[in-house]
């Protein structure tokens, strides 16, 4: 998405929730320091994203590193950080960042999300009480209903009349 970020706000949750909750986050190579982002939008089109900045050992970044510990050199050094697999996994509070547009309303939507992962509620479990189990059309010997009149024939002028 192409929107303008115009802020950010920290907030704490354990990675593994999160997954258990929104489900599997987008796989983010456009920004730097960053393995993976969940991406909502709310009803006012306001966009919101949820990153982990700095968390992960393959994205530290060496000038940080040397602003945290100014006396040391980090040539080829990295702190005891987690890879991307072992970070996602963890049952523990980490840092996340929460970017947003210019107008959006922040604390509703980190009300929502505090409220959302404190009930602790599967994301498959939740989809399937919503819309019901997914039927696959592959199941040989199995009858299907098939549709065989055209949408052309279905809807003409008087349905928009």
């Amino acid at each position: 998405m192409s929107k303008m970020i115009a802020g950010t706000t920290k907030v704490q949750f354990s990675p593994a929730k999160l997954i258990k909750v929104f489900g599997p986050p987008s796989f983010n190579e456009f920004i730097e320091g960053t393995s993976t982002v969940f991406n909502f939008e709310d009803s006012n089109l306001d966009y919101f994203k949820i990153l982990d900045r700095h968390q992960v050992k393959e994205f530290i970044d060496p000038n940080l590193m040397k602003l945290k510990h100014p006396p040391y050199s980090h040539r080829g050094k990295s702190e005891n950080l987690p890879t991307i697999k072992e970070f996602w996994k963890m049952e523990e509070s980490a840092e996340f960042w929460i970017e947003h547009t210019d107008y959006a309303d922040i604390d509703a939507f980190v009300k929502f999300l505090n409220e959302t992962v404190e009930k602790d509620e599967d994301a498959a479990e939740r989809v399937i009480k919503k819309f019901g189990e997914v039927e696959h059309t592959d199941i040989y010997g199995k009858n299907y209903q098939i549709s065989r009149d055209y949408a052309v024939f279905r809807y003409n002028k008087m349905n928009w009349d």
